[in-house]
Parts: structure tokens; sequence; C-alpha cells
């Protein structure tokens, strides 16, 4: 059984997306492997230049939650003062994957933490053995390199679905948040990887398949559901109403599950999100114009830019807009450190930065306008069926 788009079942407004000729796939996948591992060669780089040991790609500091683990398995590191940054906790939860209350003795906040248990996961199916160290670091990154290639062909994928060029598949692996996220190993990179991997098969029609990742997605970063949110709002059919429902369910029953599995603790505090503009503000008054954090300037003002750019160029009919407009309404909220600093900054703006540069690379003036009885709705057909004008 297949779900598929059907004039019965999509509104006549939806954009049905109809891949106006083959994929060049060859193309797609060289564009992205080649920046894949100009990514993976400057990460290893700075790794080489500030430390060469693996602890080095987890940013572990001696304050922070995972330090005892740390030390225990890299006993010879030294490692310096400070909170640290997230990777640590990644690591404390693949070196526990089944433990949740083991893993907990090393997390700030287990909850929070473990509503993104993906990450660790597939780190651990990578590194099966027992224990932690060096090989286990490796498997994160080699499951970090592994979402760039993903995220990169996706975005060359689903750009040409929609009428537009491969070259998006250079640029996912070489966004300011890809390096972050395979630098400090977080799950950000993975996360949108997926996402893009979920639109690329629900626009070449494999509705199940592109639920399915869609659900994976929400199990790295309950965020993506966001996407998958406006994606739906931009088509609406059955099949598209499902790639929002299925991850907005997974990720809401396994919250409700960690609630009951995980032990008694204080209510977690959760202040990553606040008043609309009030972050960014903050950021450009507590970093930015201290002359620190320039990286995160750079990515939070290049995403802002390009967002708005983007809106203006396409119209509301787009298959990418509304997840846009959605996206830069959530970093609205974000707090002054989450878009202000180089390490949440560079990778909060991710999805916002590929979106706008996905709708820039498949303006809607190359999106052919015509009804949907130009071609049967399931059928591969000359362009993008839509009941909207164009943006000319």
């Amino acid at each position: 059984m297949t779900v598929t788009e059907s004039p019965r079942t999509a509104a006549p407004s939806s954009a049905l997306l109809i891949t106006p000729s083959p994929t060049p796939w060859r193309r797609i996948a060289l564009l992205a492997l080649l920046s894949t591992l100009t990514m993976a060669t400057l990460v290893l780089w700075d790794v080489n230049r500030t430390g060469a040991h693996p602890a080095n790609l987890l940013q572990g500091m001696t304050n922070g939650p995972a330090y005892a683990l740390l030390h225990d398995d890299f006993p010879d590191v030294e490692f310096l003062p400070g909170l640290g940054l997230d990777g640590q906790q990644y690591y404390a939860m693949a070196r526990h994957p089944a433990h949740f209350d083991q893993a907990a003795e090393s997390l700030d906040r287990p909850i929070y933490r473990w509503q993104r248990p993906l990450f660790p996961w597939l780190a651990r199916v990578v590194h099966p053995t027992s224990g932690g160290g060096g090989g286990l670091v490796a498997a994160f990154f080699a499951v970090g390199v592994a979402a760039l290639l993903a995220g990169g062909i996706a975005a060359g994928s689903l750009s040409t679905a929609l009428g537009g060029r491969a070259w998006p598949a250079a640029l996912f692996p070489l966004l300011p948040g890809a390096y972050m996220s395979l630098r400090v190993t977080v799950s950000d990179s993975l996360a949108m990887a997926l996402v893009l991997v979920a639109l690329a098969l629900s626009a070449h029609r494999r509705a199940w398949l592109a639920i399915v990742v869609a659900c994976l997605a929400a199990l790295t970063r309950e965020t993506t559901v966001i996407v998958f949110v406006g994606w739906a709002l931009a088509r609406r059919s059955r099949a598209s109403a499902l790639l929002a429902i299925a991850p907005i369910a997974t990720a809401g029953m396994w919250a409700v599950w960690l609630r009951l599995t995980l032990p008694a603790s204080p209510p977690e505090k959760v202040d990553e999100l606040g008043l609309p503009f009030v972050g960014l503000l903050g950021a450009a008054r507590d970093h930015w114009l201290e002359g620190t954090d320039r990286l995160g300037m750079l990515s939070t003002v290049a995403a802002l830019a390009l967002t708005a750019i983007a809106l203006g160029r396409v119209t509301r009919t787009h298959p990418l807009a509304p997840a846009l407009a959605l996206s830069l309404a959530f970093v609205s909220l974000m707090n002054h450190n989450v878009v202000g600093i180089d390490f949440g900054a560079t990778r909060s703006t991710m999805p916002l930065a590929i979106l706008a540069l996905l709708c820039l690379a498949t303006r809607q003036d190359r999106v052919d306008g015509s009804p949907a009885s130009h071609g049967d709705a399931g059928m591969v057909g000359p362009g993008l069926a839509s009941g909207g004008p164009t943006s000319r």
C-alpha cells in the first residue's frame, strides 16, 4: 500500500511535487562527497592544532557533568577548567545506551538530553564493543561525517526534485553548523540531514519511508518537527500530514516514556526560549558588540539575511516557504546564548540557512504553475503542479 498525493487528497492550492527530469545522482554525490571531505579535513586539522587526542572532539572540562567519566576513560588527558560543551554528554549516553539511569549521572539535564538519543545510539552501533575511549569517539566522528554526506546528497536531491539545481549538495556539509556539529560531537547535522532525507523522499513520493526517516529525525532533535509541519502546511495532503503527525507523536511518546523511566529528580529548567527577538537583541548587546563570538554573529546574520532574501523572492505557495517562515519564528524565540555564541548560533541557525538556500535554488519562477490536470499527481511529469501563481 502506497500513500500518494492525488487531487482528492490535496487541496487545490497545495504544491504537488513532480520531478521534472531524472535526478543527477552522480553530480549530487560528487558535490556532497567533496564538501564532506573538505569539512572533515578542516575539523581534523583543528583537532591536531589544538590537541591531538580523541577527547578534544568531546570538549569536556573539569567542571562538566561528564568529567568523572571522561577522566576514567582518558586518564592521560589534562582537561581544562570549565563546564565544557555538549559532546561530553552524548559520549556519556553512548557509554550507557540502554541504562539511562547510569548515563544520567553524567548529564546535566537527563530528560532533556535523552530526548535526543539517536546520535549516541548510532555511535554505539558503529562501535558495539563495551567501553569507550578513542574507539567510541571515532565512531561518533564517522556518524558525523556520514551525516554530512547524507545531508548533502539529500539537499541536492530535494533541490532537483523541486526544479532547482544540484549545488545545494555542496553547501550543506560546508555550513558553520556542520563544522560545529562535527568539531564538538553534537547531533545537529545528523538531525538536519535526516530532515532533508525525509523531505527528499517525500518529494520523490516515497511516503512511508519518508515518515520513518522523519521519526528518526524527531529522535535526534525534537525541534525538527517544525520543518515537517511547514512542509505539511505547504502541500496540504494526507501524506504530508502524516509526515508531520508521525514525528510529533514519536517525540511526544518518547518524552512521556522518559518521564516514567528516569529516576525522579528536580524539575529541569529549560531557558533556551523567550520572548520574540529578545534573544537576538541580547546576542548583539552581550556578545557581538563586545567583540566576541564572531563566528556566531556571522552565522546568525547570514542566515537571517538569506531568509529575508528567500522569503522575498519566492511565493507563499513554494513547498519550503512555510517551513522557512516557521523556522524563522522559532529562531526569534531563542535566547541570546543560543543565537549569539559560536557554539549555539552556528547550530541553531543551520535549518534556517539550508532552507533559505534551497528556496533560492528552487526559485518559484522555475515551477510550473499549471493545474494538477496536466499530469496525474502520482506520476512523473513536466513540473510542479500548483494552484498558486508564480513569483513573476
